[in-house]
This record gives structure tokens, C-alpha cells and sequence, in this order.
């Protein structure tokens, strides 16, 4: 699989790992999932690993954002 993107800069991006999310209609949980890729067959997912705060948080750095010191979560009413 092949996928162009333009961001103004020369990166060689590669696919690695993929984030499934689950929905119900009160609820969500995201699964990480290691990608095998080979030349002759498409890219396939591994076992669903639960995601961490390590994971996230390098996540984040990654892509160039800020993390808080405490992850927040959405209170619902």
C-alpha cells in the first residue's frame, strides 16, 4: 500500500503499528495493533494490545505536541 501525502518537507513515512476504535452508544475503548507488512501481500494487524500512557505520550511527542502533566478525562453528566 502506497499513500502520498504533501506536508512541505521530504519524510519517508512507514506504516507501523494501527489504532482500532470500538464504539457502543455509551461507550469507546482504542486497541493498538503491531502491522506486519510484506512486498508481496497487504499489511496485516496483530494481536490488539491495550494502549498505555508511555504509548500515548510518545504519541503525542511524535507529532509534535505539548503534553500536560496529567492526562485529562472527559467527565459525563
Amino acid at each position: 500500500m502506497q499513500v502520498h501525502l504533501s506536508i512541505g518537507e521530504n519524510h519517508r513515512f512507514e506504516l507501523h503499528e494501527a489504532l482500532l476504535i470500538y464504539r457502543d452508544r455509551q461507550s469507546s475503548f482504542i486497541t493498538r495493533h503491531d502491522v506486519t507488512t510484506r512486498k508481496d501481500a497487504p499489511p496485516t494487524l496483530g494481536p490488539a494490545q491495550p494502549l498505555t500512557v508511555a504509548f500515548i505520550e510518545s504519541l503525542v511527542h511524535s507529532l509534535g505536541g505539548r503534553r500536560e502533566n496529567k492526562l485529562r478525562t472527559e467527565q459525563r453528566q
